[in-house]
């Protein structure tokens, strides 16, 4: 529903891609073009992608990011900045019509009423995209910290494989965080 909010008031695009163009995509986005994916849509027009959906051409619906810079204030970094030039126009909706992960946590978190997103470092790269997904949807915007992640001795980040997985588990084993 909120992919359809966005398609609506041209914050969105449908993306008919075909899988050659996908694979064409990824090669052009290694060499440094970017939005490869938008261009193509732009140049659909109207009347041609009328005719896609008339024949039932499955599309994905991808948000528009727009220029500029998304800035937050992170509960453990401090102000983050990212140039919204570097993120890629995210898919929102794939052709099943299933929603990815950035639009379902968007959605889900603010059906929730959460105000605060902990969550490791290596969702940094996502906080930029969904907080772009909360402006354009007219959402209230949470509150982010992203802390460093726990490694296991092989310096990969903690599994299961590596035994305790929670902290009380090490507090536990007598292990106590460093000071």
């Amino acid at each position: 529903q909120e992919a359809h909010r966005l398609l609506e008031r041209g914050l969105a695009y449908r993306d008919f891609s075909t899988p050659d163009e996908i694979e064409a995509d990824r090669k052009a986005l290694k060499l440094g073009e970017r939005r490869p994916y938008r261009t193509r849509a732009d140049a659909l027009g109207a009347d041609l992608e009328r005719e896609r959906l008339d024949a039932g051409a499955p599309f994905a619906i991808r948000f528009r990011v727009p220029d500029g810079e998304t800035v937050w204030d992170d509960l453990v970094h401090g102000e983050m900045r990212f140039a919204n030039a570097d993120i890629e126009d995210l898919v929102v909706l794939r052709a099943d019509g299933t929603p990815t992960y950035n639009l379902a946590v968007v959605s889900d978190d603010a059906d929730m009423r959460i105000t605060h997103v902990i969550r490791g470092d290596d969702h940094l790269s996502n906080t930029p995209k969904q907080i772009l997904l909360y402006d354009a949807l007219g959402y209230d915007l949470p509150r982010f910290g992203h802390v460093p992640l726990i490694l296991g001795t092989d310096g990969k980040r903690l599994s299961k494989r590596h035994g305790a997985t929670a902290v009380g588990d090490y507090r536990v084993q007598g292990i106590l965080p460093e000071t």
